[in-house]
């Protein structure tokens, strides 16, 4: 993998989440959008605030940190989003979140996507991936295994995840 604003998969295209994309989606801006029906999600609407907020973590060729969006190949539609939620700390441990809309759940799209992004993160020299999910969320924590992350923390509410790259 290479330094790219776009990240590609098998199924999928990650690209960077854009200040206009995020507005639109806040505004429920429909008009001329490629979105699948049930997009955004609310975490997408969160993304599109953070960055809204903090336009300096934007997606460029020269910060790869920020939220990406998630484009199904198929059928050219946005259907969730992915990415970082900072840069890596002084350890060289990086957090990522994702999301994806109920009509492509349990596909395995969150699974490709975050195998991708744990790839970026190693390349642009992350030791360390991590994670939280809500300890209710299975289908999270199944897609955290399946891409070689391991429990390191559990409180009543969520799990810590680890991935060392």
């Amino acid at each position: 993998m290479t330094k790219s604003e776009r990240i590609e998969s098998t199924r999928l295209l990650l690209e960077p989440l854009t200040l206009e994309q995020g507005n639109a989606f806040s505004r429920g801006d429909r008009d001329a959008q490629s979105w699948a029906p049930d997009f955004p999600t609310d975490g997408d609407l969160r993304q599109a605030h953070i960055l809204a907020n903090n336009p300096e973590r934007a997606v460029s060729s020269v910060n790869v940190w920020g939220s990406y969006t998630l484009i199904e190949k198929l059928t050219g539609l946005c259907i969730g989003g992915i990415g970082f939620k900072g840069l890596p700390d002084s350890a060289g441990a990086v957090e990522i979140g994702y999301g994806i809309c109920t009509s492509r759940q349990r596909q395995g799209f969150i699974t490709e996507a975050a195998a991708r992004l744990c790839e970026l993160a190693r390349v642009e020299g992350a030791l360390t991936v991590i994670a939280e999910t809500d300890a209710a969320n299975i289908a999270s924590q199944r897609v955290l295994e399946k891409c070689g992350f391991a429990q390191f923390s559990k409180e009543p509410a969520s799990i810590w995840w680890r991935f060392e790259l």
